[in-house]
């Protein structure tokens, strides 16, 4: 297991000296804090970064992380446009008078009227695939949430990564589920990659590993295979995420509790590993 800060070195070497024009995955199951890593640990370090090696950048002149959720996206299509809305939001958010005064804003609600900020969001195909050739993605980490609850087919969207990484130089960040693209429990089954794609199994076991995983598994495998060179399981510091959930609560009498037995951490730890089956969002729910 990865430390957050390993994890935070390990994309920032493959972000900058990767050249193997391949993507990397981050997978781990539901509710194990992935998305809270991304958005609260992995996207400030890599700005942090940016700035100490370029000390005049302004606040939000350059964002190094574009993370888009792929949650129920219907269409290859639908992922170019979330892109391109990302970057145009991120460029309007930074002078925009709602930053400044320090109200919240809604991203999912922007984009559903993104008329209103100047963008036709009833341009010919054509055009926007003018538009979507000058994004400029270069020396930024493109992260893609929620890779598995895409009703994208998976082999569909592994070789539109795979033309991202391979013909466009582009470095991307695929944070999944992998269990459930899978379709399988972390004990369900298992397989030797080699013996797998074997043309001429040697032996009944090989022969058995190959009728063993399902066709669709086998394709995805294969496809990934090409696409994705690195595959690191998430888990994170249990303690320090109990901590910082609670912190978000700002509770008194929860921080009085905390206080008087700081051994109190630990043993809520284990009740998030535990009772709560290693997920945060159960917690989450029972604080």
């Amino acid at each position: 297991m990865m430390t957050a800060d390993e994890l935070n070195g390990y994309i920032m070497h493959y972000l900058e000296e990767d050249k193997t024009h391949t993507a990397i995955m981050l997978t781990g199951e539901w509710g194990s804090g992935k998305t809270y890593y991304v958005e609260n640990i992995l996207v400030p370090f890599l700005q942090r970064e940016k700035k100490n090696r370029i000390p005049l950048l302004k606040k939000g002149k350059e964002n190094r992380c574009v993370v888009i959720s792929l949650y129920g996206l219907e269409d290859l299509s639908d992922i170019s446009k979330s892109i391109y809305m990302e970057l145009r939001m991120k460029a309007l958010d930074k002078d925009s008078e709602a930053v400044s005064t320090g109200k919240l804003i809604a991203k999912t609600v922007a984009k559903g009227i993104a008329g209103k900020f100047g963008i036709d969001v009833n341009m010919s195909e054509d055009d926007l695939r003018k538009i979507y050739s000058s994004i400029d993605l270069s020396n930024k980490l493109l992260v893609f949430e929620d890779v598995e609850r895409s009703n994208i087919e998976i082999t569909k969207l592994l070789g539109y990564v795979n033309n991202l990484v391979e013909r466009d130089g582009v470095k991307v960040l695929l944070v999944a589920n992998e269990n459930e693209i899978l379709g399988k429990s972390p004990e369900s089954f298992d397989f030797d990659y080699n013996k797998l794609f074997s043309e001429n199994p040697q032996n009944d076991e090989e022969q058995c590993n190959k009728n063993c995983v399902p066709e669709e598994v086998q394709k995805y495998l294969r496809i990934k295979e090409k696409t994705i060179s690195d595959t690191i399981c998430f888990e994170c510091d249990y303690c320090e995420a109990v901590k910082n959930i609670l912190a978000v609560f700002k509770n008194e009498k929860l921080k009085e509790i905390i206080n008087q037995d700081p051994r109190i951490i630990e043993q809520l730890a284990l009740a998030v590993k535990d009772s709560c089956h290693k997920n945060f969002r159960t917690f989450i729910f029972a604080t």
